[in-house]
């Protein structure tokens, strides 16, 4: 099965990242008269925010004893 990503056009900008919220951020620098580097600065800063790695519980225990 041959699948494609959907063809995106803007006339304004467009801004593409691994998380939505990073990418509305961008969006929103350029919206407000930022350039193409304010943007990605922007979704930069989002994005070591909102796509954290999250921690993860261990399900071996190490005890030390002397």
């Amino acid at each position: 099965m041959f699948t494609t990503r959907p063809e995106l056009a803007g006339t304004f900008g467009m801004v593409a990242s691994t998380h939505w919220l990073a990418s509305a951020s961008g969006m929103a620098v350029l919206e407000d008269g930022g350039n193409a580097f304010d943007a990605a600065v922007a979704a930069g800063f989002v994005l070591q925010l909102a796509a954290r790695p999250r921690p993860r519980r261990s399900t071996s225990r190490t005890s030390v004893s002397t």
